[in-house]
């Protein structure tokens, strides 16, 4: 099998369109929580063509499930709520710039403890609950890749993922409860 072209990548919750169900706060005083599944996939020769996320699961993404990709999960309300108080707040804008940073940037941005630590199972899926008072900002880190499935030339992780909650179906309008 060739693996000259690799790519690991895309949590169902791709990076391209996730502004796309950014929607403004309600004031809400009742927490609630919501599950989020992660689906890791793994492309072998080909990446594929991007894809609009609109926070289903959608059977057609392609690609084969990636077991053991670990993800450290940071509630970033706090920062969140902080730049929805600015004048100019643009959340689509808000949630691509915490794509390019790294680790370190992450911990220094002030998110420092992880609130939860899922590794995919042989579907390439980890599940986690989470609390959710509105809004809410969650950050998904990929940490690591132990994979006995496949011979791994190119590691690279994918992109961290910020998530807003509430987060809304992008053809229905209806709040999920599962993302």
């Amino acid at each position: 099998m060739n693996f000259r072209k690799f790519a690991i990548g895309l949590i169902a919750l791709l990076m391209t369109v996730i502004g796309l169900t950014a929607h403004p706060a309600r004031a809400d005083t009742s927490a609630r929580g919501v599950t989020v599944t992660l689906n890791k996939l793994i492309w072998i020769d080909q990446l594929p063509t991007q894809k609009a996320n609109i926070g289903t699961e959608q059977a057609d993404f392609g690609g084969q499930p990636l077991a053991g990709a670990t993800f450290e999960v940071y509630d970033a309300t706090d920062l969140y709520q902080q730049a929805l108080a600015q004048s100019d707040f643009d959340a689509k804008t808000w949630m691509k710039s915490w794509t390019t940073k790294s680790l370190t940037q992450i911990h220094a941005a002030g998110l420092t403890k992880a609130v939860a630590t899922v590794t995919t199972d042989a579907n390439g899926q980890a599940t986690v609950q989470l609390s959710e008072g509105e809004p809410a900002a969650y950050l998904f880190v990929e940490t690591s890749i132990v994979n006995t499935t496949y011979t791994i030339t190119d590691k690279t992780e994918s992109v961290p993922l910020m998530l807003l909650l509430p987060f809304y179906d992008s053809q229905t309008n209806q709040e999920l409860s599962t993302i």
